[in-house]
């Protein structure tokens, strides 16, 4: 960590370790961008695989011994006889479910505005990272502009779809949440893939582990997982994946002339024309 800038410990200080315990940041974060690096390089196979699909088409609903179960349609043909060993979709309970009503949740998910844009299903031969089809739709109308802009961007373009302006309203993003946000969505779900099971992560506390302000808190929650028990396990930032896609995100737009503060506020002066 000596190697870092003072903008770069700043990002862990504020996500990750608020008692500057650098030696414990180094160890944590190079386990699971290491990881993904190296898994993601050019010529280095993994298994399970990790797929990115931009379409919910290949899910299926069929009977099988144990009822009505939504099956992966590319990995279990739908003629394939019922006694087929089948690609079941299944959440962490084991329990079946519907994947396509996972991109249905625009600004109608409980407790308030969420969206699902993206999501991952860890199946047995692979990771399946899923890019919902009204986020690429949207992005290919609208135009896509990866560089920030909080009035062009932010509440201009993806929040006459999403409602982003209302989120931000009542406190729940940060503008931070924006810069190379899909940048940040795919590094997000990347950290839950099977692929990198023994360093994977969850949202802890559901949407409460989503944006700059909820991993602002989560960064001062010690980790505790002593028991056998997983139910009583505490959860902090760095078992958080939305934790680790703003630290890579914020890297990424650092280089790029971005400087961010503590509350999440972002300085685009030193941004270069064109080099985003």
């Amino acid at each position: 960590m000596d190697a870092l800038s003072q903008d770069q410990k700043n990002l862990v200080d504020w996500l990750f370790e608020p008692n500057h315990d650098y030696s414990r940041a180094k160890q944590e974060l190079r386990a699971v961008f290491a990881d993904i690096n190296q898994k993601s390089t050019k010529g280095v196979t993994i298994s399970p695989d990790v797929v990115f699909y931009c379409d919910l088409k290949r899910f299926y609903k069929r009977q099988t011994g144990e009822g009505w179960v939504w099956v992966d349609g590319e990995i279990t043909h739908p003629d394939a006889p019922p006694n087929t060993a089948m690609a079941i979709v299944r959440d962490e309970d084991g329990e079946t479910y519907d994947p396509t009503e996972q991109c249905s949740h625009i600004g109608m998910r409980p407790p308030g505005n969420k969206v699902t844009n993206m999501f991952v299903i860890n199946m047995s031969g692979n990771a399946q990272v899923i890019i919902c089809p009204w986020l690429l739709e949207y992005a290919d109308k609208k135009g896509w502009n990866e560089r920030y802009s909080w009035q062009t961007w932010g509440v201009g373009k993806a929040a006459r779809f999403i409602n982003l302006k209302q989120f931000v309203s009542n406190w729940f993003y940060s503008p931070v949440d924006l810069v190379f946000a899909f940048e940040k969505m795919i590094l997000h779900e990347l950290t839950h893939a099977n692929a990198f099971k023994f360093r994977r992560t969850i949202d802890v506390g559901g949407w409460d582990g989503y944006g700059w302000k909820n991993c602002r808190k989560l960064s001062h929650i010690e980790s505790n997982k002593n028991s056998d028990n997983q139910d009583d396990w505490v959860r902090g930032g760095y078992d958080n994946a939305d934790s680790y896609a703003l630290f890579g995100s914020c890297l990424y737009a650092l280089e790029k002339g971005y400087r961010f503060t503590e509350d999440g506020d972002v300085d685009t002066s030193g941004v270069q024309e064109g080099s985003t």
